[in-house]
């Protein structure tokens, strides 16, 4: 039973975080995507991990149920089927790659910078990001427009 109280609060606490990134309140990990060097620039793709957590958390709570109620082992056979989805487009990139419109589920705040920056502004968007204050972060978290404020000011520093 504390195993089973354990996983439930894990997997709700990573839920909850899948969905505030999908829905822009947490934009730590699309910004943490932005930092990396090299050939072709990466995307975050939100919608695995949510199809992973949403599993388990539906598994989780069919286990609850079932603790309680006797069997009930629906939400076991659509939380499987949801983590094996996230499995196989995890495992296989080229997947998310070649329809990038079926994945990339975004906020308006990411197209937004999407559209008025270049690949080095959005870099210097994401190291400038990790240097903030975590308790700036978290009003910026949940204040778009003064998000959008500060990433002008830094997109101004970076222009030449």
């Amino acid at each position: 039973m504390i195993i089973l109280f354990l996983a439930t609060i894990i997997v709700t606490f990573n839920f909850v975080r899948t969905v505030l990134v999908i829905t822009g309140l947490y934009k730590d990990p699309i910004l943490r995507a932005f930092e990396k060097y090299g050939g072709d620039e990466d995307y975050y793709y939100p919608l695995p991990p949510f199809a992973a957590w949403l599993g388990a958390f539906l598994i989780v709570t069919d286990f609850w149920f079932t603790t309680f109620l006797g069997n009930f082992h629906t939400f076991t056979l659509i939380g499987g089927l949801l983590i094996v989805c996230a499995a196989i487009t995890s495992q296989y990139p080229e997947i998310m790659n070649d329809r990038p419109q079926w994945f990339l589920v975004y906020t308006r705040w990411l197209y937004e910078i999407r559209e008025r920056t270049t690949r080095h502004e959005r870099r210097r968007l994401a190291y400038m990001w990790l240097r903030l204050p975590w308790k700036l972060r978290v009003i910026y978290n949940s204040n778009e427009a003064a998000f959008n404020h500060w990433a002008d000011m830094v997109i101004l520093s970076t222009r030449q």
